[in-house]
């Protein structure tokens, strides 16, 4: 089966997100559609793009780069589920993507693995959630 190729983009000057359906390139340059006005935006400038993991959470929610996942682990002291926040990278060394730890636990990243991840937001619409954790 072929993975899904897709890319979303924050736009930095309108302070919003637009969706992958509403990216269309044409010559090298990015011409975004949306609210029914079509902008031509240069990409190196107003957007950042982040791309699809081709992975979803519990809920179905494509999840992209810079996609902030609660998820958690099974403490193997207590048993206990230890919920925590992840953001999503991409790790070019290895050409995969990743939840990377925000804060920290006890254990370190070797006894981490999601069970049933959420998206909860991205780090451009909703930084304060990559902030409260970090602080």
């Amino acid at each position: 089966m072929p993975k899904d190729i897709k890319f979303r983009a924050w736009d930095k000057e309108e302070q919003e997100m637009i969706d992958h359906d509403d990216l269309q390139q044409k010559d090298g340059d990015c011409w975004c559609v949306y609210n029914i006005i079509t902008h031509a935006v240069n990409e190196d400038d107003d957007l950042v793009f982040m791309q699809y993991t081709g992975r979803k959470d519990k809920n179905g929610k494509e999840i992209y780069e810079g996609d902030i996942v609660e998820g958690g682990f099974m403490n193997p002291l207590t048993n206990k589920f230890i919920s925590k926040k992840y953001l999503i990278v991409y790790n070019s060394n290895g050409g995969y993507y990743k939840g990377e730890l925000i804060g920290s636990t006890p254990y370190g990243d070797t006894w981490l693995q999601f069970i049933e991840g959420e998206v909860i937001g991205n780090i451009y619409e909703h930084p304060s959630l990559f902030k409260e954790v970090t602080e």
